[in-house]
């Protein structure tokens, strides 16, 4: 079963996600902050096939967790997708620069979110 790194940290949401990626058959991993997000990542057993960060969070944002993520080369083939309810941020035009490889603005549907998983 393939796994998911989900890193979200309003708790509905990050519940809402994981029951729906479950039900897409993703074993899903969870962290509330980037930072909790990358401890995840680092103890995981195997490389998840993505993860899916809000840009939006305490302590670490999105796209500082994807610079992490980027500096180790073990864990480039793992797909970034960034999630913001503003997707006029600054930061979400820039996201290319730090290795997103899809956006997805909130609210958005399951079918949208699966059909960037199948990419």
């Amino acid at each position: 079963m393939p796994s998911i790194l989900l890193v979200e940290d309003h708790a509905d949401m990050r519940s809402l996600l994981r029951d729906l990626l479950e039900l897409g058959g993703y074993q899903v991993l969870t962290g509330r902050t980037g930072n909790e997000g990358l401890k995840a990542l680092e103890a995981a057993e195997s490389l998840p096939k993505a993860v899916i960060s809000d840009l939006n969070m305490p302590q670490m944002d999105g796209l500082s967790l994807f610079d992490a993520i980027r500096t180790n080369p073990a864990w480039d083939p793992i797909r970034l997708i960034l999630m913001s309810a503003d997707p006029h941020d600054e930061r979400m035009l820039a996201a290319e620069q730090h290795g997103v490889d899809a956006l997805i603005p909130k609210p958005f549907s399951l079918k949208q979110l699966q059909d960037i998983l199948q990419d």
